[in-house]
């Protein structure tokens, strides 16, 4: 792995238990944004799902009254 600066040589990065454990932690960090992100869907489809199941019960009560 290796990190490189503006107007620098690349430097190669040790493989220690630090950087191990930072990479591991942004890793955790994206997946659970992507969670999060997944969850906001679900409820925003389950919330339209609710609305157009509302405007069709609506609907429906108008054609048989």
């Amino acid at each position: 792995m290796t990190l490189a600066k503006k107007g620098t040589k690349p430097v190669q990065l040790p493989k220690s238990s630090l950087v191990y454990k930072k990479h591991k932690q942004a890793e955790q960090a994206e997946q659970a944004e992507q969670a999060e992100q997944a969850e906001a869907e679900r409820r925003k489809a389950e919330e339209i799902e609710r609305m157009i199941e509302a405007k069709v019960n609506m609907a429906l009560r108008r054609l048989l009254h």
